[in-house]
């Protein structure tokens, strides 16, 4: 229970810092095989016509090989950018979105803690 509580405050404090408070986000630890994919520890869809996001952070205690020197906070961060990404959706999304995502949350998460 507390991970979950954990994780609804860090979603507050991130929608505010990054000005998404107009959005409902809704955020949950899910199982690997919640996941759409084997390979994540995060992932997010979006309704931006309703302004609604629906995050799944994978139980830690999943995570891959790999993922160890991650946290929860960075993976939150991670998705929610993606709310701003996902405006320029494409079919033919490449790794350097992602990795410009991931050098932009732990720029974040690194000044702001």
């Amino acid at each position: 229970m507390r991970m979950k509580q954990n994780l609804q405050k860090l979603t507050s404090k991130w929608q505010q810092r990054l000005r998404l408070q107009d959005w409902d986000i809704h955020v949950q630890f899910a199982h690997l095989l919640e996941m759409s994919q084997p390979d994540r520890v995060g992932e997010i869809a979006t309704n931006p016509e309703h302004r609604e996001a629906f995050i799944k952070i994978l139980y830690p205690t999943e995570w891959p090989q790999g993922y160890q020197g991650l946290n929860v906070e960075n993976i939150l961060i991670h998705e929610l950018l993606h709310i701003y990404t996902n405006a320029f959706a494409r079919e033919d999304r490449n790794d350097a979105e992602e990795v410009a995502i991931n050098m932009i949350t732990f720029a974040l998460a690194k000044g702001i803690r």
